[in-house]
């Protein structure tokens, strides 16, 4: 490849990431929809009907991976029908509103959208750039996730006063990001996987190393503290008086996608001397920030510095989960790590958190979104703690002290 095809492929990754996370658009209105739209349903119900994308995302990422395995279909093929999804589900909803399970379709619709892209275009991206060139890649990956999410969360927080369902209309954008898919993106497939002429069995697969399910667990678990601020900044708002609030919900989820960007365009920089404690800062960060939103829960400024802050932990977590996982994996299993790592464990952490989060923290103190914060900070610090003491000891298994 080319350095103007390599360049290209970056650019035209680095756009796919804008819409990675389609719910940045859609939560702002999860207050709207609870009292207005669909006031016989509690918010619990709500929550978790939002994260029906992100469960759908986890349940499906196996299908991709495995037609790529096969040969069957390649990389650039199934990234281009994700973003060509993203498009058919932003011009269902506009005609299919009206009930529940309406909602409930266009949801899984999405999910199932990002199952199809997000982890194969990880996979172009591990494939295609090593080494230094690689670290420069995830962090801007990770950069443009943000970047995105700010974007989404603002003009769907604009949207959402318009109508509820205003978010879903920004994965519009997903048809022209697929045409230039079709258009960067290497054109060729993995060889079909042929039978033993003498066994008459399938030729063994290459297992994934046990590094692959330890990154994926943790990056799991960053985007499980990160969705209690997507997932109930809007209620918190609400119950605090402020006017216009969906606006201000739609600021707040900027803030955390600005602060994914920010750390993901430091990453390579700051990487260089955390390596793996990375992943500690990110849980730290979730800490300090969710301290803050719980502490100062009827400041605005306050708030909104906290949502920065606690959103820098994805921009930390993810960028360093995929360079460990990229040293070792090749092409022939690539797509499958990645699909545990950028699909089954942000999808199941998403969907996970407000089943949980909130269920947990309402037994315990009643529908208090300030209790739920500052829950959720000790959670992510005992995290911290956890991480600390594993990166120290896998270094000390290693016999030397390089964490990276």
């Amino acid at each position: 490849m080319t350095k103007a095809q390599k360049n290209f492929l970056l650019i035209t990754i680095l756009l796919v990431s804008l819409i990675q996370m389609p719910g940045q658009a859609t939560s702002p209105a999860i207050n709207k929809i609870h009292t207005e739209v669909f006031p016989n349903l509690p918010l619990s119900v709500i929550q978790t009907t939002f994260s029906i994308t992100s469960l759908c995302a986890a349940l499906g990422a196996f299908i991709p991976a495995s037609l790529i395995r096969r040969g069957i279909v390649s990389k650039r093929g199934i990234v281009a029908t994700g973003m060509f999804m993203f498009g058919l589900a932003a011009l269902l909803i506009t005609v299919l509103h009206a009930h529940y399970w309406q909602l409930v379709m266009v949801a899984a619709i999405v999910g199932f959208a990002a199952a199809m892209f997000i982890s194969p275009m990880i996979s172009v991206m591990v494939d295609n750039f090593h080494g230094a060139e690689g670290r420069r890649a995830a962090g801007l990956q990770s950069a443009a996730n943000g970047v995105g999410g700010i974007a989404l969360s603002i003009l769907g927080g604009y949207l959402v006063n318009f109508r509820w369902y205003g978010g879903y209309l920004l994965l519009l954008a997903g048809i022209p990001i697929g045409i230039l898919v079709l258009l960067s993106f290497p054109k060729g497939k993995l060889p079909r996987i042929r039978r033993s002429d003498e066994e008459g069995t399938r030729a063994p697969r290459k297992r994934l190393h046990t590094d692959v399910y330890y990154y994926t667990f943790f990056a799991m678990m960053a985007m499980f503290m990160f969705l209690v601020g997507v997932g109930n900044v809007s209620v918190h708002l609400s119950r605090s008086g402020v006017e216009n609030y969906t606006a201000y919900a739609g600021y707040c989820t900027a803030l955390m996608m600005g602060g994914t960007a920010v750390a993901g365009a430091l990453y390579k920089r700051i990487s260089y001397r955390l390596g793996d404690y990375m992943m500690v800062l990110s849980f730290v960060l979730s800490f300090i920030g969710y301290t803050i939103i719980s502490r100062f829960d009827t400041s605005i400024p306050a708030i909104l510095i906290g949502s920065l802050i606690a959103g820098a932990c994805l921009g930390t977590m993810m960028p360093q989960c995929i360079h460990s996982v990229s040293k070792v994996v090749d092409d022939t299993n690539s797509a499958t790590a990645t699909a545990f790592l950028n699909a089954v464990a942000p999808g199941l952490g998403a969907f996970l958190s407000p089943v949980i989060m909130t269920n947990l923290t309402t037994a315990l103190a009643g529908d208090s979104t300030k209790y739920r914060y500052q829950f959720a900070a000790f959670v992510a610090l005992g995290f911290a703690i956890l991480v600390f003491f594993l990166t120290k000891y896998r270094a000390s298994r290693r016999g030397d002290t390089d964490t990276d």
